[in-house]
């Protein structure tokens, strides 16, 4: 009998894995997938040429093992040496665990059709079959891969840009891919989640890059990005990354970027120089987080944006909790949030009892707002002042608020108020350098001081060309006057009525009184003012007289704030003016330019920013 041998050579390659159906044609009959096997079979001679009975099973270890399914015997042609079998066990004997492959050959010489010679040793298989495992999962069972290699039980290489790993539902045309051109992590839908990850203790996704993005999804209609997390310390969606973003997501009509927590932050990016967490949509929210006890939407970054948004529709960021920040961003020198939007907020946040925005800078403003229509920005937070705007426009606000509703003020914000300032202590709640412009009335329940005081209208001869300007009647009291004419009775005297409300208003009165058309040197108060009356007499019957009677407030409020005429300056306010100017000072001297030099300083470092 010649001696045969076999060079066998168990092929890895994808490419040499036949399938020959679809996913789609599950039935009761088993489904044909088979893989090659290839090999080169010689004898004393060299190469062998002709037909050549094989026998191929499947064992679950090297030596003494059981064997698994049927045993597969072909004639097949060998030309040259070379030879492929098709083989087809089972789908449910590739569970994940090791398999060993034996093969035996049937002599050309032999009698005995069962006289098989045993090729030693079995062959232990690897990646292909797994493969056809997982292309089978739909049909039979869910894909099971466990071990305790050191190092991934699955991995995929590809040199090129496509991916390494890839995973396909025809069902729903959804796909992901595990490392994909400059992506760790890449998933695609057109219905449910491009990238969607559950984990019970650790990380649901999670994706590093050096410069790409460490987790990038994309949905025509779902989320781009969806994570969920019970744990308190676990993120729903995480991403880090050197340079680009930490978390990107993109969607058509969805959120951008969706991420909800129990305890945890429903979004959360981290990044040394790019966006901690960015969000883009056409129509939707580019950012969105809900929370019940953490953050929304919370970002920190080193140097750029802790939180970034952008829409074209929808809020740039939009965060919603009911116990913390609905918005929370955080950066050691950019923005700690910054929205833009071109049609609708570019910041948005609602919180039942924390803040609706809140953003921590060290050197820059804590929440940042742009209008690119007009290159506006605004500032909530800077190193010295809680809310500030810049704007280069002439007909633009540096702050703007608005309300169009009416009614009673809230306690988390005001409900009819646009711009709401308070301060509890010495300061000022608001304070303007320069002309201020109030278009509608104004209503001061406390005091007023001023330098001085006019009315100003167009002029009633000339409208449309000149100004006609009136000043204050002032008084180093707090003075009413009231005014009037009487017409003497047939015994030259006359009643006067005064308001109801004047005895109870006024004290220290003053009366004067005019005669009108012919002298009345005779004219006097007969009956002081009593029960809001006064009288006047020693006048010709039908005689015409003007009066004028003065009081001074008595009412509560102005008892207990009555105005100092003459007071001495404060300590550090003396050798200062308010008024520098009009004694021939420079404005350095003045009380409120030394007051304010820290803003001023501001104003500065703004410019050069």
């Amino acid at each position: 009998m010649k001696t045969t041998q076999i060079l066998a050579i168990w092929t890895l390659a994808l490419g040499l894995m036949v399938l020959q159906s679809k996913v789609g044609e599950a039935g009761a009959v088993r489904q044909k997938r088979p893989f090659t096997y290839q090999g080169e079979l010689r004898d004393v001679n060299g190469p062998v040429t002709g037909q050549r009975e094989f026998a191929a099973a499947l064992f679950d270890g090297p030596v003494e093992a059981n064997q698994l399914g049927d045993t597969f015997e072909r004639l097949v042609e060998v030309a040259d040496g070379r030879f492929t079998l098709e083989l087809d066990f089972a789908p449910d004997t590739f569970n994940g665990d090791r398999r060993w492959l034996e093969i035996s050959i049937l002599p050309p010489d032999s009698v005995d059709p069962y006289a098989y010679t045993v090729l030693e040793p079995r062959t232990e298989l690897t990646s292909t079959p797994y493969a056809l495992y997982a292309y089978n999962a739909s049909v039979y069972a869910p894909l099971i891969v466990s071990g305790s290699e050191p190092n991934s039980v699955i991995e995929g290489i590809n040199s090129a840009f496509g991916s390494g790993v890839k995973g396909e539902n025809e069902r729903s045309g959804n796909f992901g891919s595990l490392g994909r051109g400059y992506e760790g992590v890449y998933g695609e839908s057109s219905h449910g989640s491009g990238v969607f990850g559950k984990s019970t203790n650790g990380r649901g996704v999670r994706g590093s890059s050096e410069n790409g993005d460490a987790v990038y999804g994309f949905s025509t209609n779902g989320d781009g990005l969806s994570g969920m997390t019970m744990s308190n310390t676990g993120r729903g969606v995480y991403g880090y990354c050197g340079k680009g973003s930490g978390v990107r997501g993109q969607s058509e009509s969805g959120d951008g970027v969706y991420g909800f927590a129990g305890t945890g932050n429903g979004v959360y990016g981290q990044s040394l120089f790019g966006y901690g967490v960015i969000g883009l949509s056409d129509s939707n929210d580019g950012l969105h987080g809900t929370s019940e006890n953490g953050n929304g939407v919370s970002g920190l970054s080193d140097t750029g944006t802790g939180v970034y948004g952008e829409s074209e529709n929808g809020y740039g960021v939009f965060g919603v909790t009911i116990l913390d920040d609905a918005v929370h961003g955080e950066s050691w020198l950019g923005y700690g949030v910054s929205g833009h939007s071109d049609s609708n907020d570019g910041v948005s946040g609602l919180s039942e009892s924390g803040y609706g925005v809140y953003g921590v800078s060290d050197v820059n403003a804590g929440v940042c707002g742009r209008n690119s229509d007009s290159g506006n920005y605004g500032w909530l937070g800077t190193r010295f002042d809680g809310v500030r705007g810049v704007t280069d426009e002439a007909i633009r606000s540096g702050v703007s608020g608005w309300n169009t509703a009416t009614g009673a003020s809230g306690e988390l914000g005001r409900k009819d108020i646009g711009v709401y300032g308070c301060n509890t202590g010495t300061g000022y709640a608001g304070q303007f350098d320069g002309k201020v412009h109030i278009d509608g009335d104004v209503v001061i329940t406390g005091s007023l001081s001023k330098g001085s005081g006019s009315f100003r209208i167009d002029h009633p001869l000339d409208p449309k060309n000149r100004y006609l300007t009136h000043s204050f009647v002032e008084s180093p009291d707090m003075m009413n006057v009231y005014n009037g004419n009487a017409v003497l009775d047939e015994s030259g005297q006359a009643s006067v009525g005064l308001p109801a409300y004047f005895e109870a208003l006024n004290r220290d009165f003053r009366y004067q009184l005019t005669a009108i058309g012919a002298p009345g040197p005779n004219l006097y108060v007969a009956k002081k003012i009593s029960k809001n009356r006064f009288r006047i007499a020693g006048g010709k019957p039908g005689m015409e007289v003007s009066w004028q009677v003065t009081g001074v407030r008595k009412d509560p409020y102005a008892v207990a704030n009555r105005i100092g005429v003459e007071e001495d300056k404060a300590p550090e306010d003396r050798g200062y003016y308010l008024h520098p100017t009009a004694y021939g000072l420079p404005q350095e001297r003045g009380i409120e330019f030394t007051r304010n030099r820290l803003s001023s300083e501001t104003q500065e470092v703004a410019k050069g920013s």
